[in-house]
């Protein structure tokens, strides 16, 4: 629906859309490509940027979100994870240099990465 809605992008029209999903884990689990080469958010992932659509998802879970979502971001903002899962997955996207880095975020801090621009960013203390 959403590249119908934008047919004629870069010919016609310049205009944009944003799509953003919560919970992107609960919507687009991991293994979900490999269930469904077909899916329509798969498929947005790989050439919605084609059509002007961007799209914006957020989960606690990174590992849990299809590896199609997580190897098209072209940034991405990572905050503190508990699960040692998510903590290796989260990793192997920032860089290891990193995990010292990672591992010390506190509540409300994270790590802001885009291509090669990466920003720590820490609670300011008043």
């Amino acid at each position: 629906m959403l590249v119908l809605l934008q047919y004629g992008y870069g010919r016609i029209h310049w205009g944009k859309l944003t799509l953003v999903v919560d919970e992107l884990d609960e919507g687009f689990p991991s293994g979900i490509t490999q269930k469904n080469p077909k899916n329509g958010f798969a498929y947005l992932c790989k050439r919605g940027r084609h059509f002007g659509i961007n799209l914006i998802g957020c989960s606690q879970r990174t590992a849990q979100v299809d590896v199609c979502f997580r190897g098209n971001l072209t940034g991405l903002y990572l905050f503190r994870h508990v699960d040692p899962i998510d903590t290796e997955k989260a990793l192997q996207m920032l860089g290891r240099e990193y995990a010292t880095d990672f591992r010390n975020l506190n509540d409300r801090e994270y790590i802001y990465k885009s291509g090669a621009l990466q920003k720590i960013v820490k609670n300011e203390k008043k």
